[in-house]
């Protein structure tokens, strides 16, 4: 799948838990995947832990290129108040665009006033943490996608 995403042209952003240990930079996996990185020209953004336990398994990658490169820019790592054992990696980057007359309708959450202490205890109750559920992945997301959704649609409508 990377060899076919890669081949696609244009900017790319991957990002996401790939449960590598980046900071163990003599671990063979490691630097088997960096070379798949250096291969593929990726290059992999977060500098720092991203697990409660010290790991760095939490990535951004973007291609190395110079016309098809992201400047990824305010990158930061910030503890959940989730039962997640990683934490959130936020970033800035810009996309181009081009302009014209068509006007965009975009529709918004007022996250800044949501209760974290009532949201966190509506997603610990939620089906989201009972993985029994969780039959396969499309399962999984399906009930990941509902059940945020309708979590969201209580705190922040």
């Amino acid at each position: 799948y990377l060899q076919y995403l890669l081949n696609l042209p244009g900017k790319i952003i991957i990002c996401g838990d790939f449960n590598i240990h980046m900071e163990k930079v003599n671990c063979p996996d490691t630097k088997k995947f960096q070379n798949i990185l250096t291969n593929y020209g990726l290059i992999q953004h977060v500098s720092e832990p991203t697990h409660i336990h010290g790991g760095t398994l939490d990535l951004v990658l973007t291609r190395s290129n110079a016309c098809d490169s992201l400047s990824i820019s305010d990158l930061q790592v910030v503890g959940t108040t989730t039962s997640s054992d990683h934490f959130l990696v936020g970033f800035s980057c810009n996309f181009e665009y081009l302009s014209g007359s068509q006007q965009e309708v975009v529709k918004a959450r007022n996250i800044k006033d949501i209760n974290l202490l009532e949201f966190k205890a509506d997603i610990i109750s939620s089906d989201i943490s009972k993985t029994d559920k969780f039959i396969n992945c499309s399962n999984a997301l399906n009930i990941l996608d509902s059940e945020l959704l309708r979590i969201l649609d209580k705190h922040a409508p």
